[in-house]
């Protein structure tokens, strides 16, 4: 599939954006260029939207003359609502020259165009290609929650993504270091429950994993000691683990498990309180809402 980039930049930045748009050609990208495109009588408001609305990405070229312009900041102020709202990779700053950027760009992805266009150019095509492949793996749109899971500093790129999530989350995690200290910051930062109680009764456990290829990874080891590759597609599973909230029980607890909206119960009648079908419900129902709070749900 071919992907759309709408090329936001100023008047005098015109020649650089053809030229951009000429290097993503070459990578099989379609990029709209506003002066290439608008005729006599167009709208150029209605174009405007009209792209937004259709692109795969908004590629803002930022310079000194585009901090200025108030046609730059209408574009990039749109494809940041968009980025936003539908909690997705749309808007990526491609900076032309050594200059600050608004403050709600800096968390944006960046690349740098100067001193020549090239290697910046090349970034942004592999993170298509890349963000594409995991995409048609997962079945989910790339985008990032509310608050994005910062990057480990010397970390490579996996993809997150869940059958309880709309989207598939991009992460740079350090290759090196334990599963479970990625699984805990990522339930912190994401805001996802760690366990509750339900009826004074029954208390839930929240436990979180990583699946490849629907094996489940050890969170005593780390990604490399465990064959993940650099780019692979990992998913979150939640095992909600019942335990006595009050009194301790006879017998044991049975958990339930699920990956997604498949939820495994057990095979054989539990000995003492299972996690009855209410307890189950409010069990979701909090772990859903803490994954719409998060924004990993489609805009």
């Amino acid at each position: 599939m071919q992907h759309t980039v709408f090329i936001s930049h100023a008047g005098s930045d015109t020649q650089i954006a053809r030229e951009v748009a000429e290097v993503l050609a070459e990578s099989s990208l379609r990029a709209i260029v506003d002066r290439d495109e608008i005729r006599t009588g167009d709208s150029f408001l209605s174009f405007m939207e009209r792209s937004l609305q259709e692109s795969d990405y908004c590629l803002l070229l930022w310079s000194e003359a585009a901090s200025k312009s108030p046609w730059v900041r209408v574009e990039w102020e749109a494809a940041f609502w968009r980025t936003i709202q539908q909690s997705r990779r749309f808007l990526i700053v491609g900076r032309l020259q050594d200059f600050d950027s608004p403050m709600l760009l800096t968390p944006r992805l960046r690349v740098d165009l100067y001193p020549r266009l090239r290697p910046g150019i090349d970034e942004f095509v592999h993170m298509v290609r890349d963000d594409s492949d995991a995409e048609e793996s997962s079945r989910r749109p790339i985008g990032q929650p509310t608050a994005p899971v910062p990057d480990d500093k010397n970390g490579e790129l996996i993809y997150l993504t869940s059958e309880l999530f709309g989207l598939t989350m991009p992460l740079q995690l350090d290759f090196q270091i334990p599963i479970g200290i990625h699984l805990d910051r990522v339930r912190t930062e994401l805001g996802l429950p760690d366990q509750q109680t339900v009826r004074e009764r029954i208390g839930v456990r929240y436990e979180y994993h990583l699946l490849h290829n629907d094996q489940r990874l050890s969170r005593s080891s780390s990604l490399a000691q465990q064959g993940i590759a650099p780019k692979n597609v990992l998913w979150l599973q939640v095992e909600m683990q019942p335990f006595a909230a009050t009194t301790p029980a006879a017998g044991s607890l049975e958990p339930v498990s699920f990956r997604g909206h498949k939820t495994t119960l057990p095979s054989s009648p539990p000995v003492a309180e299972p996690l009855d079908s209410f307890s189950e419900r409010e069990a979701r129902k909090k772990l859903l809402a803490a994954i719409a709070a998060s924004g990993l749900v489609l805009g």
